[in-house]
């Protein structure tokens, strides 16, 4: 299987929409094999971006934000999406080629009531949208 994670230096990028590279690592054996950095046009698209990960053979997109409507055209092109991620994009690839929970930035990771209050900043919470919970 083939991840990809959308870079800011080392990072996970914050913004899917604004990413010129990308780590593609294979995954086999709960181990992140060969791994290798692409780049995509700076003026490049959504649909773009989404076909050379395809084109790649990227099943998976692990990243940070990602905007809800282009969810369909990355299912079109086989590519499944966990958004809402940070820290190094290496350390999160082997977390999830172990099969690790990944712990998505979003207002439902915790049930205590004193973490209850809007994370975006217009009165409701964000929701998760991990597509392996589908």
């Amino acid at each position: 299987m083939k991840i990809a994670v959308p870079l800011f230096g080392r990072d996970v990028a914050p913004r899917f929409g604004f990413v010129d590279q990308f780590l593609i690592a294979t995954i086999a054996k709960k181990h992140v094999g060969q791994s290798i950095t692409i780049a995509v046009g700076e003026n490049a698209g959504w649909h773009e971006r989404l076909e050379q990960l395809k084109q790649h053979g990227v099943e998976m997109l692990l990243c940070g934000g990602f905007n809800r409507r282009f969810e369909p055209l990355a299912t079109s092109f086989g590519i499944k999406v966990i958004a809402g991620l940070t820290g190094d994009a290496l350390t999160l690839a082997e977390t999830y080629a172990r099969g690790e929970h990944l712990n998505p930035l979003c207002g439902c990771r915790s049930n205590n009531s004193s973490d209850r209050r809007p994370q975006n900043g217009r009165g409701r919470k964000i929701r998760c949208r991990d597509s392996n919970t589908n």
